[in-house]
Parts: C-alpha cells; structure tokens; sequence
C-alpha cells in the first residue's frame, strides 16, 4: 500500500513539475469558464433597462479630455474619464492589418523562432532574443474596465468588451515564427569603408515587412533586417495574455513606412541627459517605429561633446566634469541605435548658438559691441573674419563624422544674431568688401577697368549701390540700411566657407555627407545650395511649397514641438497635423518629420513623461497611410501603448486623463552573477548543456530559438526540489518501517 502511494506521490509531483514556460495560474477547466461565462451573462440581464438614453449620454471628446457627457439641463454635466483601451492592437497602425476573432495559443516553452543561419546577422539575433523575452513577459493583459459595471447604457456599452470566452478555449496551438529575409549586412565581417552593404541604417533602407498568423503559424518576412525588426515590434504588440496564458489573433499585415525619415530630437545642452535615458529614449523609438534620433549636442548653456581634437570644449564649457559624452558614450548609443534600426544623426549648431565656445575659445566669436565700445564677455556668432574659425570647424566636423556614422549631419543655423556682427567693426569691414566685390566686379569687368579699380575707389560706391538696392526691392531710398543686407551677405560668406571644408570631407567619406540645416538662413535671404535639407520649424503651407520648387528636401517639424506644454489632453493637435498639405512627393521632396524636445525646461528626469506617449501621435502621422481615422478610436489604441511602454519598463506620461495600466505582472530575473547562489549556477550549467546538446542536433543552416529560454533554469529547480522531496519522504517512510520491525 505505501509503496502505491509513493508511486502516485511520485507520478503526480513529476506530472505538475514537468511542464515547461513561465509559471503563471493555471487555466481554469472549460467547466469553470463556462459557468462564469453564464453568470456574466445573467448579470448582465438583470442590469437595469434604460433603452433609448443615447441621445442622453454620450462618450464624446471633452474640452481637454475625454469622457461621458450627460445631456441634461444646461450645464451638460459630464466626468473625465479614458475610454477603454484596446487590446492586442498594434501602433502605429500597419498599412494593410485585417484580423478575425479567430484565436491560437501561445506557449513559451513551445514556441520556435526559425530562421536560415547564413542571413541572420547580429541586428537578427539580438532582436530576436529581445522579443522573445518581450513578447511574453510584457504582453498586454486582458482586463475589464470598472466602468462596465455601470447600469445599461451608453456607460456601459463602451466599457463592456464583448470577449468569446469559447474562442479562448478552443483556441489551437501556434508553435512556431518562420522569419523569411532576402538580403542582410553584417557589421562584424569588414570595415564599412570596403564592405559591399551598409550595415547601419540609413535613409533608403528597406523597412517594409509583412506578417501572416493562421492555423499553420507565423511567417514574417522581410527585405532587409530592418523590416524584420520592424514586423517582430509590431508581431509583440498583437499578443495579449489572459487566464495565464499567451494567445494572439488570425492576422494579415502588409507594411511600410509613409516616410523614410521619422525623427525624434534631442538636446543635451540645455539639460545634461544620463545615456541610461538615451537609451529609454530609443526604446521609445522602436516602439513607435521612428528612425532617427536628432541629437542637438551643443548650445550657448554646455558643450557636452568630449572632443579629443579639442579637449578644451568641453573640459571648460560642459556643466561638470562628468557631464560629457566621450567617444565610447557615443559608440554605446550609436550601436544601440542600430540594432534597433535607428541612425543618430548630431546636431553642431552653427554659427550661433556658440556661446560654450568662448569658455575655452573666446577668439572664435565675435566681439559684440554696444556704443562704438566693446562690450566684456559678450559675444556673439562665430567670427567670420578670423580664418582659424574656419580652421577648427574643418577639424571639429572631420572629427564628428567620423564618430557619427550617418551620413546626415546637422548644422544647425538657426536664430544668428546677426546684430552682433552688425555693431562689430571688423565684421562690417568684411560685409563692405564682400558687397562691393559682388555689385561692382561686373560692371567693372565690363567696362575693363578691373585691374584699374582700387579698393578705395570701390568702398565709395557702396552708398550708392544700397539705395539702387533699395530702389530694387521697391522701397523708398532711405528705407533700407547697410545692416539690413548684412546678416545674409555675412551668412551666406559663413556658410560657403564652410561647405568647400564639408565638400572635403564628403569626398573623404565612403557614405558621403547630407548637410541639414534650420529654415532661417534661407528666409534671410541667404543662399544655401541646393543639396542641402532644410528642416522646417516656423513656416506655413505655402513657404513650404516654395522652398520645394526652388529644389530643396524638406523635414518637417512646424506643429510637432513636444516642449511647448500646456495642460489636459493634447496629443491630438499632434495627431492633427499633417505634414503634407500640398500633395508633395512623399520621400522624394518632404522627406519626412521629427518631434522636437527642446530642453530649456526639460531635465533628464523628465523626457520620457514629455516624450511619450504625445510624440506617439507624430509616429502614426510619419508611419501610417494618410487616411483618416476617429479620435475616439485613436485614443483607445493610444491607451493601449502607453500601458505597453509602461509595462515595458518605460516611465512614461499619460494619455487620455483618467486612465489605469496593469503593469508589472511578469517579474524580470536577475540575470547578473554577483546574486546567483550555488544551485542556480549548477540549474545555469546544466541549461548550457541542453542547449548545446539541442544545437548539436539540429539542421545546420537553420536557427532555431526556443523562446523565452530563461524559464528553463526555473523548472529545472521545481523538478530537482521535486525529486529531493519524494527521496526525502521515502528515506523518512523506510526508516518508520524499520523501527516498526
């Protein structure tokens, strides 16, 4: 008899610890659910009957929020409250995404990801491994709103979910995710500089996808590794959990970006940013499938970029010592970067916004003088007549782009106090020559006397070209004064000398070079080449459409400033904004858009609540098709991945008022040494020696990952505890036998 009993004891323990994947409840038997599904339906029978009160009640977006409205009397009174949020629904919204209810189970310690071995580079794997982890431990659950509990009404209609709970018990298994790519670069087998592809991302990458989930399994493919990350963000966000288990629904997407270039910026002058919050930042980023981060890494406050070419810079001019950026904090962002199929593009703001400069530099910036008198420790732009201003940026800049990776880099030149150089002698003097250089070298050359014309006898003559100049612009002679010309003459000399030292560097590059620039130099009438981009922050419709004919590629930024704060709900002026209005090409002319975060007033501690979920609405608007969607529907998909980015890890704000998350279901283990005791070393060997030996017998040119591969170590403790346990009471049940005898 006893001997039975050990042998069922024994049967049972192995039958509950065998099971492999995450330990959470159990699923109830279909009986339970069945009987629960009954009484839901019963309570909702007997709620109260209110019929015909919708034109009374409604879910409406209120003045700053969302809500219920109540229509009675005057004042319509109404409570704030987040409506339901969806759940399994990705963001942004995909191109092509058709689902039916139709619902597969997931299971962990089932689940493979295939894969050919000779395409799956490190962008590959460490996406794959990421979303393993991800795809589970941080899937959405699914929940009931309080809401519903509200007698039969509009209230109630809205927060109700009308679930198939039999869809969830019959659901069939999905075992396994076959990723299809047809072409990858992989960084780790040369130097770029003579590798045949572009192992970083860059404007023309390919990130179309697509994703098939049936009966038979899932199938993302892919052109490029970027469309595989791409596909595995959005396949993470269409799993859900619920009763303790993983299940997604029948799905068909085809996807792609509206825009190459989806930008979030940056600046780390203003306020110093921990590389800790960068990084949180670019998950962001792959969240919401934007691709380029923006960083403005100087300004008048800080010069945060640790120059080795110039120590100086930053050793005097950023906020502490240890509030710089060296080249290895760069690299660990670049490269976090990539893998997420995100390029780093760096912002150097000149000529103005160089303040920092003088705190180790002085020289190199104007003098700014006020009564004819120079004015201490106030200057203004870089100096256009000191030639080794042109020397140091040539430095500077080869130094920067060999850092950055990108072939963008972004000068900034925006809000030039072009007064400065206006009360600046010495920058007068240069604005006379380049004037006079530039009306009379023609009509001299035409006559012959240029090699007869001195320097004096042209100086004279600028009076007079000023007011044809006025006369020109049809204002009156006396309308117009030297310093009015002198900020574009003056720009545009800046801007020229620069570019013939970029040109350099561009021929010296393998990628090449993009110059970026702010719109203001050429609203004041400067002259940038053509081949530069202009990103537009200021400007309505129409200028858009001007500085397109005239042949400039535009990024558009004009309603997406983040740091312009004001309270209630207002992602939805994100949303809003469309920066196409004039049916430009797509890509081709208007390249795309960024969110800006300017940090005047934005510290370290606060860029992610600023950040997101807001700049969520600009990644929809650069990633999704044009067409139009409801708000209402909008907000409830918007809900869903602010909890997702909550759940996540990601501190982020909120999105539509009164609103909850259920984050933090799933616990992430402490993977680091220091806290590992003896026996979860010996569970971390023996998985090692399982998985080695299930490589060893598996096909050679596929990889195949088991997902969530870090559950194994904890049924290997509950199996082992198992067995300890049975041997313990068989040895205590033996030695009772013996003493009876």
């Amino acid at each position: 008899m006893t001997s039975l009993i050990l042998h069922v004891f024994l049967i049972t323990c192995l039958l509950g610890t065998g099971q492999c994947g995450p330990i959470h409840k159990p699923v109830p038997d279909q009986g339970f659910i069945l009987k629960a599904l009954s009484e839901d339906q019963q309570r909702r029978a007997a709620l109260i009957s209110d019929d015909g009160n919708g034109d009374y009640i409604k879910w409406k977006k209120l003045e700053g929020s969302f809500g219920v409205e109540f229509a009675w009397g005057s004042a319509r009174p109404h409570i704030k409250r987040a409506l339901r949020s969806t759940q399994g629904e990705p963001w942004p919204t995909p191109q092509i995404f058709t689902t039916r209810e139709t619902m597969f189970i997931l299971k962990p310690d089932h689940f493979r990801i295939n894969i050919n071995k000779s395409l799956a580079n490190d962008v590959i794997m460490e996406a794959i491994d990421r979303y393993n982890r991800t795809m589970f431990e941080d899937s959405i659950e699914v929940t009931e709103e309080n809401f519903r509990n509200a007698p039969k009404s509009e209230v109630n209609k809205e927060m109700r979910y009308d679930r198939d709970e039999l869809g969830y018990i019959n659901a069939e298994h999905i075992r396994n995710l076959t990723i299809q790519v047809r072409r990858t670069c992989d960084v780790t087998s040369s130097e770029r500089s003579v590798s045949t592809c572009d192992p970083y991302p860059s404007l023309n990458m390919s990130e179309s996808y697509s994703l098939i989930v049936n009966y038979t399994g899932i199938v993302l493919s892919a052109e490029e590794e970027w469309g595989v990350v791409r596909g595995l963000e959005t396949l993470s966000q269409l799993v859900t959990h619920y009763r303790g288990q993983f299940y997604i629904k029948e799905t068909t997407i085809e996807d792609f970006p509206r825009f190459p270039h989806r930008g979030i910026l940056i600046d780390s002058a203003r306020h110093y940013l921990e590389k800790d919050v960068l990084f949180d930042v670019l998950e962001g980023m792959a969240m919401n499938k934007m691709n380029v981060l923006h960083w403005h890494m100087t300004d008048d406050q800080s010069f945060p970029y640790k120059s080795e070419v110039f120590p100086e810079f930053s050793k005097k001019g950023a906020y502490h010592p240890n509030m710089v950026y060296s080249r290895d904090d760069i690299n660990d962002v670049i490269e976090y970067a990539r893998l997420r199929g995100i390029r780093v593009i760096p912002e150097f703001d000149v000529p103005g916004h160089t303040y920092s400069w003088s705190l180790s530099y002085p020289q190199l910036l104007t003098q700014c003088y006020y009564n004819n008198k120079p004015v201490p420790a106030f200057f203004g732009p870089l100096d256009p007549t000191n030639e080794n201003v042109f020397k140091v940026l040539n430095k500077l800049f080869k130094e920067v782009t060999n850092v950055f990776k990108d072939r963008f880099v972004h000068l900034g030149g925006d809000e030039v106090n072009t007064e400065c150089w206006a009360s600046n002698p010495e920058v007068v003097e240069l604005f006379r020559k380049l004037f006079s250089k530039d009306n009379l070298q023609s009509d001299v050359g035409n006559v012959g006397k240029a090699r007869n014309t001195t320097l004096a006898s042209i100086e004279n003559n600028v009076s007079t070209m000023l007011k044809d100049k006025t006369r020109a612009m049809g204002k009156g002679v006396n309308t117009i004064k030297m310093e009015e010309l002198l900020p574009s003459y003056l720009w545009q000399y800046f801007n020229n000398r620069l570019k013939e030292k970029l040109d350099v560097i561009a021929r010296e590059r393998n990628v090449g070079l993009d110059v970026i620039m702010w719109q203001d130099g050429l609203q004041q009438g400067v002259k940038v080449p053509k081949d530069t981009i202009i990103q537009i922050w200021k400007s309505k419709i129409h200028e858009i459409g001007s500085m397109i004919r005239k042949g400039y590629r535009v990024i558009f930024s004009t309603c997406w400033y983040l740091d312009h704060v004001r309270g209630y709900v207002h992602w939805q002026d994100f949303y809003n904004c469309e920066p196409n209005e004039i049916e430009a090409q797509e890509g081709v002319e208007i390249l795309g858009g960024e969110a800006c975060l300017w940090g005047e007033y934005i510290s370290s501690e606060m860029v992610m609540s600023m950040l997101w979920p807001r700049g969520c609405a600009v990644s929809e608007k650069l990633w999704s098709s044009r067409k139009p969607r409801r708000l209402l529907d909008v907000s409830r998909r918007l809900s869903e991945q602010r909890c997702r980015m909550l759940r996540r890890g990601l501190d982020v704000g909120f999105a539509n008022g009164p609103e909850y998350c259920v984050r933090g279901l799933f616990t992430r283990p402490d993977t680091s040494s220091l806290h590992e005791t003896p026996l979860e070393i010996v569970q971390n060997e023996i998985e090692g020696f399982l998985e080695r030996l299930r490589k060893s017998s598996s096909n050679p040119n596929v990889i195949y990952v088991s997902a969530i591969r870090d559950y194994t170590s904890v049924h290997l403790a509950s199996l082992a505890f198992s067995v300890v346990g049975v041997l313990s009471i068989t040895c205590l049940m033996l030695c009772r036998r013996k003493r009876r005898f």
